[in-house]
């Protein structure tokens, strides 16, 4: 599923004003050693979220976030504290658990695989398929 998709359907992302599944705050330091610096962000939203994806309501005022939607549904979400001065950064979207997919098992499900050097995988928890060409 295209991440667009995923945005505009609002499948997986949470209602209005609700965060996206898995939402989870980390450390500066988990942020600065995420994919967020690796990889580019798809899509892009802001939200004042009030609740959690399972209609649990957060503690305190309603959190001003912007999220940043990567190309696998995770993401990551930033909010500013401007009277307090302060970032506070979070994570959402499945914690990937992939299993490597060999060229037969790709021929079979119609997912391309082109060699020695080309690795898929298959996430046990959400199905995403990722792949990526190691060759120089």
């Amino acid at each position: 599923m295209s991440i667009q998709k995923l945005v505009n359907t609002g499948e997986r992302r949470g209602g209005f004003n609700e965060a996206p599944e898995g939402w989870e705050e980390i450390t500066e330091k988990e942020f600065v050693q995420s994919d967020f610096f690796i990889y580019t962000w798809e899509a892009f939203e802001f939200k004042q979220l009030d609740k959690l994806a399972d209609g649990t309501h957060l503690e305190g005022p309603i959190l001003p976030v912007k999220l940043f939607w990567m190309n696998d549904g995770t993401g990551y979400g930033i909010s500013s504290d401007y009277w307090k001065g302060k970032i506070r950064f979070f994570r959402f979207g499945c914690r990937h658990d992939y299993r490597g997919m060999g060229v037969e098992e790709c021929r079979e499900r119609g997912i391309s695989h082109f060699g020695r050097c080309y690795h898929v995988s298959e996430c046990r928890k959400c199905g995403y398929v990722h792949a990526v060409d190691s060759s120089d």
